[in-house]
């Protein structure tokens, strides 16, 4: 694949570390979800600002591990999976504007549990609840759950999933890919053009296509751990995680275009203007595709061989970090323990 330009490797060393997934905007500028963080970088891939000011925790103004981010014209979406809630965000000044499911880690209505990626289309949000295997799609007016899309516990029915982690949705397709079952699930996207009080009754869109029902492994049309989706009026693109690949299909007949190998654990997806960019984890670099067939246009981040110390820096600052974490809980129940020996 023909590398057009490589960007960050003669400037300033920045370790993108455990990049997640990326939104881009009309201007060229994206926003991403790494370590514990969210960026807004600039089209070139420098860095403007962050959304998480007071960086990894718990508070209005924090994020753990987050893991999904996406945007429409007012807000910006990030599913916190440390937290199991979702941040919203104001688009343009980038504070903090309201949690969802803020109720603790769970399996009830207002619960998350590992939520994955959230894409947002039309006046609906759709989060990938992963370890409760379901879709959880609330409103962007009232901020309330609308529908559930699975929730029948872990399975391969037409009404379960097994592990459901990214997500792609437009005017005809909700597109949800399986990291558990190692397959891509299509549903028809009737939600858009039907009241909110005739959702129960049109079951029709739980009806999945079955040309992308598939079981796992590292052969053409098989998924291992498959992790984002995207799409475009013609074809479908998915990230094959653990195969280091993506795939291309048809939209419509759902043939095997184009399989892009080499591309180390890519993750996240994002189309604009033309162009497909996907967030890679091990290598911590956003790929940008042009036009089918696939060859690389450009690649941002891309860490050279010195960013090596760097990494291993970032490994010691996670694991002191979790060490803390360790030694705190510990410190709590010790003294809990004290307490209660006082009370007898």
């Amino acid at each position: 694949m023909n590398k057009e330009t490589v960007l960050g490797a003669e400037k300033e060393v920045k370790v993108w570390w455990c990049l997640q997934d990326v939104c881009v905007r009309e201007d060229g500028k994206m926003v991403v979800v790494y370590a514990h963080s969210v960026y807004l970088l600039s089209a070139s891939g420098e860095e403007e600002s962050k959304f998480n000011v007071d960086g990894e925790g718990r508070g209005r103004l924090q994020l753990k591990s987050p893991y999904g981010v996406c945007e429409d014209e007012k807000y910006t979406y990030v599913s916190d999976n440390g937290n199991a809630r979702i941040v919203v965000y104001d688009k343009r000044t980038r504070e903090w504007v309201r949690l969802l499911c803020g109720n603790g880690l769970g399996s009830g209505k207002k619960q998350l549990w590992d939520p994955r990626q959230v894409r947002v289309h039309g006046k609906f949000l759709y989060v990938a609840d992963y370890a409760n295997h379901r879709v959880q799609i609330f409103s962007t007016e009232d901020w309330q759950l609308k529908h559930t899309l699975g929730g029948n516990g872990r399975g391969s029915r037409i009404n379960q999933f097994n592990g459901p982690s990214g997500l792609h949705v437009d005017d005809k397709d909700i597109f949800v890919t399986e990291e558990g079952g190692c397959c891509v699930k299509v549903f028809n996207n009737i939600i858009q053009g039907v009241a909110p009080q005739d959702w129960v009754a049109s079951r029709d869109w739980m009806i999945p296509r079955d040309w992308m029902i598939t079981l796992g492994g590292n052969g053409d049309n098989l998924f291992n751990r498959p992790q984002g989706v995207c799409a475009n009026d013609t074809h479908v693109f998915v990230s094959d995680s653990r195969d280091n690949r993506i795939q291309v299909f048809e939209r419509g007949s759902g043939r095997l275009v184009q399989s892009v190998n080499g591309v180390e654990e890519p993750r996240g997806m994002c189309m604009r203007n033309g162009r497909l960019y996907v967030t890679c984890w091990d290598s911590k670099f956003i790929h940008v595709f042009g036009d089918l067939p696939f060859e690389v246009h450009r690649e941002l981040g891309r860490l050279g061989a010195v960013n090596k110390v760097g990494r291993r820096r970032a490994l010691a600052v996670l694991l002191l970090m979790r060490r803390i974490e360790l030694r705190k809980k510990a410190r709590v129940v010790k003294t809990k323990k004290k307490v209660d020996s006082r009370r007898f």
